[in-house]
């Protein structure tokens, strides 16, 4: 089982990377939970979805690479480069020409060929932040856990 859940995470990534944030249906299931260390907030499939559309209208080349993959049982841990040149607005921000980079973890937990939570943690300074100096603009509500 671990295989194929070491898979489905790596479709998921390469699907994304190709075809937007619409793919997300297609691996993560209808009722997702997203967990983000870095503000406790929780987020939908729908809100996930929303968080790559708003990257890719600033970060249109942006891209997601596998470093590795790591399962057990049903969860799988990534660690992941995501990489894009601001290119246009950006939550505000005017176009930069910057070349983005920055590292994430995330763990994923698998249940019926679908993903149906992650734990992600960022490990470097997030695109809004290597821009300006500043932390982006929270897109959702913090959720009480």
């Amino acid at each position: 089982m671990s295989a194929e859940n070491k898979d489905l995470i790596r479709r998921s990534i390469e699907a994304i990377n190709a075809e937007g944030p619409g793919a997300a249906d297609r691996f993560y299931a209808a009722d997702w939970t997203g967990w983000d260390s870095r503000d406790g907030s929780k987020t939908t499939r729908e809100e996930l979805k929303k968080e790559l559309s708003v990257v890719l209208s600033g970060f249109p080349d942006s891209r997601v690479t596998v470093d590795d993959l790591v399962a057990e049982g049903d969860k799988v841990a990534s660690r992941t480069t995501i990489t894009g040149t601001h290119t246009k607005e950006y939550l505000g921000v005017a176009p930069t020409g910057k070349r983005i980079s920055f590292a994430m973890i995330d763990i994923d937990r698998v249940a019926n060929g679908k993903i149906v939570e992650s734990w992600s943690e960022t490990t470097g300074l997030g695109f809004h932040y290597q821009l300006t100096g500043k932390p982006a603009p929270s897109l959702k509500q913090p959720a009480s856990r």
